[in-house]
């Protein structure tokens, strides 16, 4: 699989009034040049990892707390009801913190967004991050097929 990725951007949103942190986006663009596979990118730490990619965020991301993520797609985007996976960790039994809400949720022409869920799948949390996250897409199929997720991050003792 010949997948292209980058970091476009990792900006903190501060309050005007008392300059506390409010969240933090980081953008991940990526694009399936091949199709067929899947793909990955992992944050770990402040550097981040994609397919024959790597970098540095503007700052650690552990002691954050995983709000939500979006999925913008490109003109090509990749395959309808493509899956998203937020893997917590590096062992092979890590958890999902989207608990399964990412099956089928990419889409080739409409922007969507997900949020951790409770391992009792009772609804929202947010989920600290004291580890690597990995952002896995299965089952596209589209030649050049790519779009932009974008990383929300609350600060856990702000």
């Amino acid at each position: 699989m010949a997948t292209t990725s980058s970091v476009s951007s990792d900006t903190i949103f501060r309050n005007p009034e008392n300059k506390k942190i409010q969240f933090r986006v980081i953008k991940m663009s990526y694009i399936d040049d091949t199709g067929g596979d899947d793909f990955s990118l992992k944050l770990d730490n402040d550097d981040w990892t994609g397919q024959g990619s790597t970098g540095k965020l503007g700052g650690t991301i552990f002691g954050w707390c995983l709000y939500s993520v979006a999925h913008i797609p490109n003109a090509d985007g990749p395959t309808d009801d493509s899956d998203l996976t937020v893997i917590h960790g590096s062992a092979t039994n890590a958890p999902d913190l989207l608990q399964g809400s990412g099956t089928d949720m990419m889409d080739e022409a409409v922007g969507r967004i997900v949020y951790p869920q409770d391992a009792n799948g009772d609804g929202q949390v947010l989920a600290p991050i004291y580890d690597q996250i990995t952002f896995a897409i299965a089952n596209n199929s589209v030649d050049g097929g790519g779009g932009t997720l974008e990383v929300v991050l609350i600060p856990m003792n702000e």
